[in-house]
């Protein structure tokens, strides 16, 4: 657990460096695990305290769209019906 928490960090310092909150990173594993125990993620540090964790880095700045408006139009379409 200490490894996964020390990647998360650093993962979270990559985020922040582009620009971008690492948060959504931990409220998809919230979305995956659930916030208790009793996941094939046993071995990782439990989801709730990740997403709270990485919600203490705040970019100082907001990086570039990650995507152009085509892009996310095409995005979107492929999307549709997927649900």
């Amino acid at each position: 657990r200490d490894v996964e928490s020390e990647a998360d960090a650093f993962a979270a310092r990559a985020m922040v460096n582009l620009g971008r909150s690492p948060a959504p990173m931990g409220e998809l594993l919230i979305r995956i695990t659930g916030t208790g125990k009793g996941t094939i993620l046993d071995s990782h540090p439990v989801s709730s305290e990740r997403l709270e964790a990485l919600k203490r880095y705040v970019p100082t700045r907001e990086g570039p769209p990650l995507l152009t408006d085509r892009e996310w139009k095409a995005l979107t379409e492929i999307c549709v019906g997927q649900k």
